[in-house]
């Protein structure tokens, strides 16, 4: 058990370095893009973006997920594995391109941008390939590599672009391209990758059994994309696209929480696989949820306390009512890692339809949420709409997954902390006098009834680190 949990730290210092120092970098820049980019030209990127995360798994059939599942299985080829998955990266960017004169014929303004989304798309799936390849052949430090390239290159181009060059949302654009492509070259010639690509790799046998594996995922990845961005699509038909700018800016501030969190989503994932069908399956599961649930509510508290500081560096001009949609992000996002973590046991057994079930609900219930509450009150009913989706996929992950392995929860813990943590989010949401003394208060009766597990915590740590 102990030597697991040295495994999974080991490959969270990894992930660490790989995602955090990029992710935070990058978050840093924030008041560049605020001050730089006109609201409507980050919406237009923001859309751009979203767009690919959800056509991504309808157009590649979701190979990525499969290449990482099968890199960790001993009877698969890897050039076989990885060269199936590129062609069919390949030739779904072709299929992309072949719908430009649609797209230009809808909407001149999106179409005027399709060359730039095409090559975002591919460069996007490539990245992600890669990534998902290099975690499943165990090689973690050529991942954390490349992240760190990703974060000098995304950096640098975007102070030329943008603050020498100033060509605004192009540079923007070109900035991501690059930084996606370079990185995932260099690693190839460096890792000897490019030796486990070849045209005639291509295994038909081999497609099928990922295909088959891959395919219930592609309602699941689709239903999940659109549950946290349906909020961005409807905010642009009732709002406007300049709206859904701000609310885009909004979602910086949750993605401090969301990098420390996926981190070692990551790093989970790859053990909960190594790791299926142990006798003591459960114990891990339960004891490595139960220290997720609480440093993620620590933390999510921590980052609401100061929000309004926080906004107040970042967003600049008409960004700044951004802050009053952070707290359900927050929320949001911290459920969503929660329930991140849980579908790796569905994964890992191949039990996929159960992920599709809980997005599909929450998707049902966040459409008819965002059309009520964005009605209704604005932006901040879209991003309320959005934490309570998010909640929702959680609770039917919790309660599933004891059909896979017994992950024990304490309920009465359970509700308090999520109570405390929702009423918070509302309370700084409404922007009321008393709001930062609440979020104290909550703060310290979130560590009083937690206080045991809290110690629990600490001496497991301590056991590991002496081990």
């Amino acid at each position: 058990m102990k030597n697991r949990y040295k495994v999974l730290i080991k490959d969270t210092l990894f992930f660490g370095v790989s995602s955090f120092g990029s992710k935070i970098l990058i978050f840093l820049l924030t008041p560049l893009y605020t001050y730089i980019l006109s609201t409507r030209e980050y919406g237009i990127a923001d859309l751009m973006n979203t767009t690919i995360n959800f056509l991504y798994p309808i157009l590649t059939f979701a190979i990525s997920e499969a290449t990482l599942r099968f890199a960790m299985d001993k009877d698969v080829d890897n050039t076989s594995n990885l060269s199936t998955s590129l062609i069919v990266i390949v030739t779904s960017t072709i299929l992309l391109v072949i719908f430009y004169p649609i797209v230009y014929s809808l909407n001149n303004e999106i179409g005027s941008f399709w060359l730039f989304f095409v090559i975002l798309y591919f460069a996007f799936n490539l990245d992600n390939c890669i990534s998902y390849y290099l975690k499943g052949i165990g090689k973690t430090r050529a991942f954390a590599i490349k992240g760190i390239l990703q974060t000098i290159i995304i950096i640098l181009l975007n102070l030329l672009f943008l603050v020498v060059l100033k060509i605004g949302i192009i540079g923007y654009l070109i900035s991501q391209i690059i930084g996606y492509l370079l990185p995932i070259f260099i690693i190839l010639f460096k890792e000897h990758i490019k030796n486990n690509i070849y045209l005639r790799a291509f295994d038909k046998k081999l497609f099928k059994r990922m295909i088959h594996y891959s395919l219930p995922l592609i309602p699941t990845l689709v239903a999940w994309s659109l549950n946290i961005n349906i909020d961005k699509y409807m905010i642009i038909a009732m709002q406007g696209i300049e709206e859904s700018g701000i609310y885009s800016v909004a979602h910086k501030i949750p993605t401090m929480l969301t990098t420390i969190l996926s981190i070692f989503i990551q790093a989970w994932q790859l053990s909960a696989i190594s790791n299926y069908g142990q006798e003591d399956e459960d114990i891990f599961y339960s004891t490595t949820y139960k220290v997720l649930d609480l440093v993620s509510i620590i933390f999510c508290l921590g980052i609401m306390t100061f929000n309004k500081i926080i906004s107040k560096l970042l967003f600049v001009k008409d960004y700044f009512i951004a802050w009053k949609y952070v707290p359900f992000l927050l929320i949001a996002a911290m459920f969503s890692c929660h329930a991140g973590f849980l579908a790796s046991a569905f994964r890992a057994a191949k039990k996929t339809f159960g992920l599709f079930i809980s997005q599909i609900i929450a998707l049902l219930i966040n459409i008819i949420l965002n059309f009520i509450l964005v009605k209704k009150w604005g932006t901040v009913g879209a991003a309320t709409a959005t934490a309570i989706c998010s909640f929702v996929v959680w609770f039917i992950r919790i309660v599933k997954i004891q059909q896979i392995v017994k992950v024990k929860v304490k309920l009465g813990k359970t509700i308090i902390n999520y109570t405390i943590l929702f009423t918070i989010g509302f309370v700084q949401t409404i922007n009321i006098r008393s709001m930062t003394f609440i979020t104290i208060v909550g703060v310290i009766v979130i560590f009083i009834v937690n206080i045991d597990t809290i110690k629990n915590i600490i001496l497991t740590i301590k056991k590991i680190i002496k081990v």
